[in-house]
């Protein structure tokens, strides 16, 4: 037999299905971000948003410290903090390209490729709001800070070694790869992306700051000398199977250099940590 109106009405109170259901609390994309691949505080990280991933950034070049340490014992290596940032933070250098992905990938993290460490700069300058890997918003003069000491005109120099590896393919025809996002096999580097370099500017000039998907610069800037936030200078790849790529700025100029070789070291250079915090 059906329900009376009145029958129906009590039920559907007795049940409360008259009353609304909470919703679901949205997720804070902002809230905190903890990780065992973090080194340091997660206020030490910047939210670097990469699609619907997040990658946290270091604000400042790796220092030694015991979980640095632990790294670099189970890497045979020899490490100490060789120089400053401007805020007296210290950092490590004397480390070659080769150790500084390692020392990274030990530490359940990664060295940003070019794409990620252009990303990176344009957004320090992007005055967008930025947040720590904590969920804090940033203030701007700190943004302003950090951004400065990757490409401020002044002296000390300082640099760090960024992912991205060059090789030849075909020298008659200027042809060659990128090698990026490695990681450690049996102690060896091994990237997991190998492509043709996409290059659209052959020589070493100044450059805008504007990158194609593998972070090379894609047009020459209409004013050769440093402008801080508009332009810097580019030493493309060469053809020698030897180059490998970092970031550094001195009393001069801030530069994207393509070419350095990955034996090489010096107390000014140094390298970064970051890691995914979803993917």
């Amino acid at each position: 037999m059906p329900y009376t109106e009145e029958e129906y009405k009590r039920m559907i109170e007795y049940l409360g299905l008259d009353k609304e259901k909470p919703k679901a609390p949205k997720e804070d994309p902002n809230k905190p971000l903890v990780s065992v691949s973090q080194v340091g505080k997660p206020e030490d990280y910047i939210q670097l948003p990469q699609g619907s991933d997040i990658i946290l950034v270091s604000k400042y070049r790796l220092s030694l410290d015991n979980k640095v340490q632990e790294a670099a014992n189970s890497l045979s290596l020899s490490l100490s903090n060789t120089k400053q940032e401007q805020n007296g933070r210290n950092y490590i250098g004397n480390i070659d390209w080769f150790d500084a992905l390692k020392l990274n990938l030990e530490l359940n993290g990664f060295t940003l490729n070019l794409k990620q460490f252009t990303d990176f700069i344009m957004f320090l300058n992007s005055g967008e709001d930025i947040y720590d890997g904590a969920g804090n918003k940033i203030l701007k003069e700190e943004i302003r800070n950090i951004y400065n000491e990757i490409t401020e005109k002044r002296d000390p120099w300082r640099a760090e070694w960024l992912d991205a590896d060059f090789k030849v393919k075909n020298k008659a025809l200027g042809k060659l790869i990128i090698n990026y996002n490695h990681k450690l096999v049996n102690g060896v580097l091994v990237p997991d992306n190998i492509e043709d370099l996409i290059w659209p500017i052959k020589k070493d000039c100044y450059v805008n700051l504007d990158f194609n998907n593998q972070g090379m610069p894609t047009t020459e800037s209409s004013v050769q000398n440093y402008v801080q936030g508009s332009n810097f200078y580019h030493y493309y790849p060469r053809d020698d199977n030897n180059s490998v790529a970092g970031f550094r700025a001195d009393s001069g100029w801030a530069y994207l250099v393509c070419y350095w070789t990955p034996g090489n070291s010096s107390a000014e250079l140094g390298v970064r940590h970051a890691f995914f915090h979803r993917k």
